[in-house]
């Protein structure tokens, strides 16, 4: 027999701005936060849980988001702490190739 003892999903989200003439990194990087900050009260109303491990800003004003969510009614984190390799331990390294976003890759 086998039970679920925690389950989330991890995702990866990139907040950014269409390339316009005028747009400087400073005002694409104010636009994105608070595009995030938008998305962050969505979840918070939603009531959905969430924790947000990692953001990172591009160079060209992108934020990159690695954010866990709460799959169904499991709990994102096991009861006990000594149980190493969990489901939502998060321990993996991303590497972000910003092309693949922007559809930049052909």
């Amino acid at each position: 027999m086998k039970r679920v003892k925690s389950a989330c999903i991890f995702q990866t989200l990139v907040f950014f701005q269409k390339p316009e003439p005028g747009y400087s990194k400073e005002k694409a990087l104010k636009l994105n936060r608070e595009e995030l900050q938008k998305y962050k009260e969505a979840l918070e109303h939603a009531k959905n849980r969430y924790q947000i491990d990692d953001t990172l800003e591009q160079e060209d004003g992108s934020l990159v988001v690695h954010v866990r969510k709460q799959y169904t009614d499991k709990p994102m984190f096991p009861s006990t702490s000594s149980n190493t390799g969990a489901a939502c331990d998060f321990q993996a390294a991303f590497t972000i190739n910003a092309g693949e976003y922007y559809g930049d890759n052909q």
